[in-house]
């Protein structure tokens, strides 16, 4: 399965950096923006879809894993990457606890950071078809249940409501 053709931002307040993951990352055949600033980037995210985030971790102003918050605030769904050249155990707990996809320690190599964003792409790909499955299921559910009678409309509003959830359920009867 090709995972080519993510959306990408990158932020990073060193520009030579950020160039460089940018130009990898659109070598590899993903469609790339690259910001220098943390408010620019959530800006961004109001204006449509991204797939992914690579932020740099300390950065002036909004630092990486206040962006990361706010990002996955504004965008629960979106995968988020945090590089640094500054990384301590505790900042690599807190970024995973906060919601971030995963951890890339600078100085890293061309292939490590293809690597994890190919992950990432893997991830990204299991969500959509997570989202198109249960899309599927809950139309099949309630279309192969057939009668127009109070208590089987009401039934189908249960259904809509429980197949919303992730719980388990049995329907006897």
């Amino acid at each position: 399965m090709s995972h080519a053709g993510l959306r990408l931002i990158v932020v990073d307040d060193e520009p030579r950096q950020r160039e460089i993951v940018a130009d990898i990352l659109e070598d590899e055949g993903h469609t790339v923006e690259a910001y220098g600033r943390a408010d620019e980037v959530l800006a961004r995210l109001k204006r449509g879809p991204v797939d992914l985030l690579i932020t740099d971790l300390r950065m002036p102003g909004t630092d990486g894993l206040e962006l990361l918050r706010a990002a996955r605030e504004e965008v629960p769904e979106l995968l988020i990457i945090l590089m640094t050249a500054f990384a301590t155990v505790d900042s690599a707990v807190q970024a995973m606890k906060d919601g971030a996809f995963d951890y890339l320690q600078k100085p890293f190599s061309r292939d490590q950071l293809v690597s994890h964003v190919r992950r990432a792409a893997a991830q990204r790909a299991l969500m959509r078809e997570n989202t198109q499955l249960r899309k599927r299921l809950r139309h099949d559910a309630t279309t192969r249940i057939l009668g127009e009678s109070p208590a089987i409309v009401r039934f189908r509003k249960q259904l809509d409501r429980v197949a919303a959830g992730r719980a388990d359920v049995l329907v006897l009867g």
